[in-house]
């Protein structure tokens, strides 16, 4: 119970006896049953100390808890701080805060000095003690200051105010207990969601940063990804950064990267599925590729509505921005191919699908002694034009008809004939198979005869004997073929029905002298003898 009551004012003899009590025994044990400070220390579990030489502390921010207070007149303490060597005064606990005996729970608070400072504790009719032995009215030691080693950056202090008793008192340092700490600032910064962690943390402890999410979708198809933590914090995990010792003030600054995000459609819409939707990287490239359809071929890609070419695929996308892309797709048309005895196609026969407006180019090959007499397509006579090209802009049937054509065959009339040299004969041919247009060439004992290229030609010899006619045709499939040869036999020509060789040497001039004289058909020959002289 308390022996010393601040009730002393009710009357000077109470205040008298008690001073007298104390002037005698010269102990403070007004309160016997008041802990010390060691008692103080061990309730609130800190045993493992060490006391230290302290009595003034380094600029900084600093935490201070309040954790007891066994002074005699609570109603009138008061903690503060000062610089060094003045006596300006700034308060940290008021009078009567906590009240008396373990404070419940411990008040914690912060301040900041910029200077060396010193502990001042103002007491009983305005006693002030210093945490400085030099500054005490008594000069002598107020303060204790241990070091707690578990955690060696807290200092653990106890006061000790004697103005009430004697300049003695009762020396237990149990009057204002406290600790004293170091602090530092933790500067979370984050550009995106709500970063926590920042705050004020004692010297030497650990503090985390921390982010509420991994993802900011900002709703428009682009959105902020966590990727770790940078400045004086290290980790990739939002909710929690590695731990950051807190040895000075430091700043944690949370990294993000931007996505974009892709869609990707079909037309005619949900006909299949493209891989690559999605989110990508800011400036991330993707390729896509548009799979095949049933019965449906690719036409184009656009990107944000702008076609990207006709056919073009794959096609690659640069995520700076979000983009949506689609894939354009026409229904396929058939083109069969049909074809009648006497040959085939190239591609054969068959049922073919093909893009929308493809062209697609179809030859006919005629078998043997056949050609292509004309195409149909859709039932409709389309010439022969081989190969034929099919515009698909619907579903078309082609049919390859072909006719037979017998071989190229040609022969000439008259197959031989005697003529006398002067006369001419008269050829005709005759041809057959083959394909049109011929071509004719006229010859000779084996010789084309110049300018002879028609199907008639008159043979006008000039030469006696035997001589061989021949005619080669060629059609326009590059066929050719040679006539039997004619004999045509040329005899000399007849002079009163004797045959005349036409010499022009000259007659020598001892022989006789002929004279031919033409009767009638009839060749009288007359010799005249000359005389020969004598």
């Amino acid at each position: 119970m308390r022996e010393c009551k601040s009730r002393f004012l009710l009357g000077a003899l109470v205040l008298l006896i008690a001073f007298s009590y104390c002037l005698s025994s010269h102990v403070a044990s007004v309160h016997a049953a008041d802990p010390t400070l060691a008692d103080i220390l061990s309730h609130l579990g800190l045993t493992n100390i060490a006391e230290t030489a302290l009595e003034t502390f380094p600029a900084g921010t600093y935490n201070i808890t309040f954790y007891a207070q066994f002074a005699e007149h609570i109603d009138e303490n008061q903690l503060s701080y000062y610089q060094v060597n003045t006596s300006t005064y700034n308060v940290i606990f008021n009078a009567s805060e906590g009240g008396f005996g373990y404070v419940s729970s411990p008040i914690t608070k912060t301040f900041a000095a910029d200077y060396q400072f010193g502990l001042s504790l103002v007491s009983w009719q305005q006693t002030r003690y210093h945490s400085e032995v030099a500054k005490n009215p008594d000069n002598q030691t107020h303060v204790k200051v241990y070091k707690n080693l578990d955690n060696p950056t807290m200092l653990l202090i106890g006061y000790d105010e004697r103005s009430f008793c004697t300049s003695f008192g009762d020396q237990d340092f149990n009057d204002m207990v406290f600790s004293l700490q170091l602090q530092y600032y933790l500067r979370v910064i984050s550009p995106y969601d709500t970063p926590t962690g920042e705050g004020w943390y004692c010297n030497g402890t650990n503090a985390f940063a921390s982010l509420a999410e991994s993802i900011v979708d900002h709703g428009n198809g682009t959105r902020r990804v966590f990727t770790q933590w940078n400045g004086d914090a290290y980790g990739t995990d939002y909710s929690k950064s590695d731990s950051i010792y807190m040895n000075k003030n430091k700043t944690a600054i949370a990294t993000w990267k931007t996505q974009q995000y892709l869609t990707i459609k079909t037309d005619p819409l949900g006909m299949l599925t493209i891989p690559g939707q999605g989110w990508y990287d800011q400036g991330q490239a993707t390729q896509l590729t548009a799979l095949p359809a049933p019965g449906y071929g690719f036409s184009y890609w656009d990107i944000d509505g702008i076609s990207q070419g006709n056919g073009v695929n794959p096609i690659t996308v640069n995520m700076n921005v979000p983009h949506t892309t689609t894939a354009h797709y026409l229904q396929w048309y058939t083109l069969t191919i049909d074809i009648s005895t006497g040959g085939t196609t190239n591609p054969p026969p068959g049922n073919y699908s093909q893009n929308p407006n493809s062209t697609i180019q179809i030859t006919a090959v005629p078998a043997t002694n056949y050609i292509l007499d004309f195409w149909m397509l859709d039932a409709s006579n389309v010439g022969s034009t081989n190969p034929y090209a099919v515009l698909m802009d619907k579903n078309h049937t082609l049919k390859a008809v072909f006719k037979y054509s017998p071989p190229l065959a040609v022969s000439i009339d008259p197959p031989s004939k005697t003529i006398n040299l002067g006369e001419s004969v008269d050829f005709t041919s005759t041809v057959n198979g083959g394909t049109g247009p011929y071509n004719y060439q006229w010859y000779v004992d084996n010789n084309p005869v110049p300018g002879a290229k028609s199907t008639a030609w008159s043979f006008v010899p000039t030469a006696a004997g035997v001589h061989y006619v021949k005619l080669k045709v060629s059609d326009s499939k590059g066929s050719s073929i040679e006539s039997a040869p004619a004999r045509i036999q040329v005899s000399p020509r007849l002079v009163g029905g004797y045959a005349v060789a036409m010499k022009e040497k000259a007659i020598e001039k001892p022989l006789a002298s002929y004279v031919v004289v033409l009767v009638t058909s009839t060749i009288i020959f007359t010799t005249v003898k000359r005389k020969r002289p004598r």
